[in-house]
């Protein structure tokens, strides 16, 4: 497993106007790092994290070992969902070609 040094973006609440559900941080993450938005996968523990992925055109992934705001992540219309973060890098390991480097990890459908 290749390891990640450091991310290639962060944003906050604070990086653009607009916080999730909107899709504005998601999509500024997708830009900055230059990766087609319906090639990432956004992990998040509230509905509002998988409402912000589906706006943005990305993959949503529950982390089903977060907050989830007391629902049931199944009623969410998630792509995927994960019970830890190891769950998360068996699934990258599968699609994410080891000789990309610095580059965020992608999903081709």
């Amino acid at each position: 497993m290749r390891q990640v040094t450091r991310a290639g973006c962060v944003a906050s609440g604070d990086t653009t106007l607009h916080a999730t559900p909107h899709p504005a941080p998601l999509l500024h993450g997708a830009n900055v790092i230059d990766i087609d938005p319906a090639h990432c996968w956004y992990v998040g523990d509230d509905i509002r994290d998988i409402q912000a992925a589906h706006a943005a055109r990305m993959k949503g992934i529950v982390a089903r070992y977060g907050y989830l705001g007391g629902s049931d992540p199944r009623t969410w219309n998630v792509d995927l969902m994960i019970d830890s973060a190891g769950d998360l890098v068996a699934m990258l390991e599968l699609v994410v070609p080891v000789s990309v480097p610095n580059r965020a990890a992608s999903y081709s459908a």
